[in-house]
C-alpha cells in the first residue's frame, strides 16, 4: 500500500510540473547553485536506486532511469533558453507521471513481488 502512495506523490508531482509549465507560474533561476546541487543529487540517487539489490530490478530500473532524466533535464535548464525552459519543465512533468503510472500498473498487475 505504501509503494502505491510513493508512486502517486510521483504522479502528482509530475502533473504539478506540468501544471506550473503551462501556466507559467514559476519562479526559480535554473542556474542557482541550490538548483544545479538538486539535479546532481537526483542523478546520484537515481544511479543508487537503479543498483539497489532489494526487490524488483525491473521497477527499480524505472524508479532510477526517471530520476536520472529529470535530474538531467533539470541540469540541461541551466544551459537552455528561457524560452525553452517550459518545454523542458513538461518533459520533466511528463516523465515523473509516466514513472507513477508504470509502476502503479506493475504493483497492481502483480508483476512486483509484494
Amino acid at each position: 500500500m505504501l509503494r502505491l502512495v510513493n508512486e502517486a506523490v510521483f504522479l502528482l508531482l509530475g502533473a504539478l510540473f506540468i501544471w506550473l509549465a503551462i501556466t507559467g507560474h514559476y519562479m526559480f533561476d535554473p542556474r542557482s547553485p541550490s538548483w544545479l546541487a538538486m539535479a546532481g543529487v537526483l542523478i546520484v540517487y537515481g544511479l543508487v536506486t537503479m543498483r539497489w539489490r532489494g526487490g524488483e530490478r525491473t521497477v527499480a530500473r524505472i524508479r532510477g532511469g526517471a530520476l536520472i532524466l529529470v535530474g538531467l533535464l533539470m541540469l540541461s535548464s541551466a544551459y537552455a533558453s528561457w524560452a525553452s525552459v517550459t518545454r523542458i519543465l513538461i518533459a520533466a512533468g511528463a516523465t515523473l507521471a509516466a514513472r507513477g503510472v508504470i509502476v502503479i500498473a506493475l504493483i497492481l498487475g502483480g508483476k512486483v513481488a509484494r
